[in-house]
């Protein structure tokens, strides 16, 4: 095939003229005939469609009443009427069972449609709801006939429908003479182009034949050959051409000598400077490793700064909150003891809020810290969002009271529960930006808002809003409050590093979002930010707390085993504090000084849960721990680190060791309590328990009911006197107490036979009388 085209191709112009100009001309009169030939065809279908669907029309209009009657003698007129169309086959009209009631065919009324596509087209009208559309289908088409039908509809309701067929000969007829038209002009508008296209063709070749000849000659050597410039347009233009190609030619033999010479000398100018490149090249490769090492050299000055940093960051971490830990807990255990006279707990009060006021310092400092050191990363895990909000906002409640403002909540009901991301870093936050509402709030109150504002398969953006009606921010000043240890001039009495709404932006960044600041002066501010989480990939509880959370742990439950349990810690102080809070509830408490000590200890005494220190002298916690798995049974003692690190890769580091879980320093007693039940599936005895396992023995019946009993008086008077320890005052109070009440008699004295003071103090406590309210003279 490519070949005979390119024989074709190869043609003299004469042959390619007059077969290119028959062939171009037979396309474009074929293409023009068939175009009118379907035109034609389309044209008359399309106008015996709309006479069909003008007669179906009428037909179903004319037969709707009828159909409603059931009156078939009607029905059969109408059908009559269609007659006069002399290309009709036929008509019919059909109920909603497609059984045939009237048709022009009087054999056919009475028979049911059988063929697939009536079927269909019945199934389609049945099934549909309305409104019905009043439309025409064709259901059948051939060369010979068109079948269309139409609904019978009244008030949108289908009533049934027609059908009319068609005739369709005539319009072949019609097709079949034009296309007999068509045929008979192409074949004469071919022979007349084959005839133009030879004479013009004859004329034009006879002029390059000339053309052709002169060349000719040109070869032979004839130097004063010319081109003949008379004839056709473009064949003389062609020779004038050739004439000034004939003259170019000898200028430019000339200039090509002249060429060849600056030629010779371009050459050696190029010598020249392609060695000057290759000497500044190398200058420049020097220049490039100069460079290079400079700043390698300056990378790894950056890189040993930021390590230095951290190095510093994790050494301050665990030298800030060792001591901190011993003086938290300490002062903790001290407020609960019965033993402390109430002055004595106030000052120890005092002591413990300065302590976490300055643990809240040292974790301002050590965050902003890890930030410029780039060591801050998300620790993203599922949690319940809706539970981190209640119980920030239970928090900053007490606050809210204390100052006598109100703290609400406004959800949208669209706010997601579980949800995977940071929860530490969201609770920092909203923890920062609540206690700044609230400190700078004299009257009125704070609203916290949540809404989700994007919501796709996988990704979240929710939308936080705090408002408050404080004293509100300069606009001028709106931007500096985002900076370090920047303080305004409302906050200069207020405690704090300046340092919270820094690390909070910080945050909010590094979970995708920003945070925005309006605010009016004397009228209040609102902080809004938005952040990027995804939905919780695993299906964690969405339990509430148990009854039990928050209560004072009194000792281990009646049928606990003896645990034995191990501590490793080198601080003296922190050993009397982990010490002192195990036994007190219960466990068997042995102290190991370092880690080696620690290994000989498991060997020896064989403990079920150890708690230990991760930077100890000798032997450090990583090293004691991996050690002690490697030991007969090391694999099932549950090994729980206590470290002060703030670094994310250190806390993995504990854990990658072989430890089971990790508590942060510094640590609450009912946190040791709360990770030992979870590993030893333990449990305790707390002080609400108390009262539901005394009225189960009949000497004994002590209730809140017989408690509320008292006046607001005696609650006072006892609370007072069990907190100083004062026997005499107590029994003093249960003889006063009316013969009625000889359950809360017995309960009473059997706990001061006891001398458990604690006890007394933690029942008043359910009454809603907190220690402040208590101890009101």
């Amino acid at each position: 095939m490519i070949k005979t085209v390119q024989n074709i191709l190869n043609q003299s112009i004469r042959n390619q003229l007059i077969w290119g100009a028959a062939s171009v001309l037979t396309i474009i009169i074929t293409v023009f005939a068939y175009l009118t030939i379907h035109n034609h065809s389309q044209f008359l279908h399309q106008k015996a469609v709309e006479e069909s669907q003008n007669r179906s029309l009428m037909l179903a209009a004319n037969s709707q009443v009828w159909v409603m009657a059931n009156d078939y003698v009607g029905l059969e007129e109408v059908i009559t009427n269609f007659k006069v169309y002399q290309d009709l086959i036929y008509a019919a009209v059909m109920n909603l069972d497609g059984k045939v009631i009237a048709h022009t065919d009087q054999s056919r009324i009475g028979q049911y449609i059988s063929d697939e596509s009536r079927l269909n087209y019945l199934k389609q009208l049945l099934a549909q709801t309305p409104p019905l559309q009043n439309q025409a289908v064709i259901i059948s088409q051939t060369r010979d006939y068109i079948d269309l039908v139409r609904p019978i509809l009244h008030n949108n309701q289908f009533l049934g429908w027609v059908e009319l067929r068609t005739d369709q000969s005539e319009r072949q007829q019609n097709i079949a003479q034009t296309i007999r038209n068509s045929l008979i002009f192409t074949a004469l508008a071919l022979l007349i182009s084959i005839l133009i296209a030879f004479f013009l063709a004859e004329n034009l070749t006879k002029q390059l034949y000339q053309l052709i000849g002169t060349m000719r000659r040109v070869r032979n050597g004839d130097k004063n050959a010319i081109a003949d410039e008379d004839g056709v347009v473009e064949v003389s233009q062609l020779s004038q051409e050739f004439n000034l190609m004939l003259n170019s030619l000898k200028r430019n033999e000339q200039a090509l000598q002249q060429s060849q010479q600056e030629l010779r000398e371009d050459i050696q100018q190029r010598v020249k400077v392609e060695k000057e490149i290759r000497e500044l090249n190398e200058n420049l490769e020097n220049i490039v490793k100069d460079r290079t090492e400079a700043l390698q050299i300056q990378k790894e000055k950056a890189e040993a700064s930021n390590h230095a940093k951290s190095i510093f960051l994790a050494n301050m971490s665990h030298e800030l909150r060792t001591p901190l830990n011993a003086i938290l807990g300490f002062s903790t255990l001290l407020t609960q003891s019965a033993d402390i006279p109430e002055s004595e707990k106030d000052n120890l009060k005092i002591i413990n809020h300065s302590g976490e006021h300055l643990l809240q310092l040292i974790n301002d400092v050590l965050d902003m810290s890890k930030i410029e050191a780039g060591r801050a990363q998300l620790d993203n895990e599922d949690f319940d969002l809706g539970e981190l909000v209640r119980n920030t906002v239970e928090m900053m409640k007490v606050r809210a009271d204390e100052k006598g403002i109100q703290l609400l909540v406004d959800q949208n009901s669209k706010f997601p529960r579980l949800i995977h991301g940071d929860v530490a870093k969201l609770r920092q936050i909203l923890i920062n930006l609540l206690s700044n509402a609230i400190k700078f709030t004299a009257q009125g109150g704070v609203t916290l808002r949540l809404e989700t504002v994007k919501d796709d398969a996988t990704h979240l953006t929710l939308y936080f809003e705090i408002e408050d009606s404080g004293s509100g921010i300069d606009k001028v000043d709106i931007e500096r409050i985002f900076k370090p240890f920047e303080q305004l001039e409302n906050a200069a009495s207020q405690k704090g590093t300046g340092l919270g709404l820094a690390i909070t932006r910080q945050f909010v960044q590094m979970m995708g979002g920003d945070i925005q600041v309006k605010s009016t002066p004397k009228k209040g501010s609102i902080f809004c930010f938005s952040i990027q989480v995804k939905h919780a990939t695993t299906n964690i509880s969405l339990t509430q707390n148990t009854d039990q959370d928050g209560q004072l742990v009194i000792s281990l439950a009646d049928n606990e085993p003896e645990w034995r349990i191990l501590v490793v810690e080198d601080q003296l102080e922190n050993q009397l504090l982990i010490q002192k809070v195990l036994k007190q509830v219960g466990f068997q408490v042995k102290i190991a000084e370092n880690g080696q000590r620690g290994v000989e200890l498991f060997q020896s005494w064989h403990p079920h849960f150890i708690w230990m220190d991760r930077r100890m002298p000798i032997m450090d916690g990583l090293t004691a721990t991996k050690a002690i798995r490697k030991l007969p049974g090391g694999d099932k003692v549950k090994i729980v680190a206590l470290t002060a690190s703030v670094f994310k890769d250190q806390r993995q580091e504990v854990m990658d060791a072989g430890s089971d879980d990790f508590v942060r320093k510094p640590y609450r007693p009912d946190e040791l309590y709360d990770c030992m039940a979870r590993h030893l599936n333990l449990h305790y005895r707390y002080a609400k328990d108390f009262i539901s396992e005394q009225n189960e023995s009949d000497s004994f019946n002590l209730t809140l009911e017989a408690l509320e009993k008292l006046s607001d008086k005696s609650v006072n008077q006892i609370y007072r006197a069990a907190l100083i320890g004062d026997i005499q005052t107590l029994n003093d109070i249960i003889q006063s107490l009316p013969e009625s009440q000889a359950s809360l008699i017995s309960g009473l004295r059997k706990l001061v036979d006891g001398y458990r003071f604690d006890l007394i103090m933690a029942l008043i406590k359910p009454l809603g009388k907190d220690e402040t309210e208590l101890n009101i003279l």
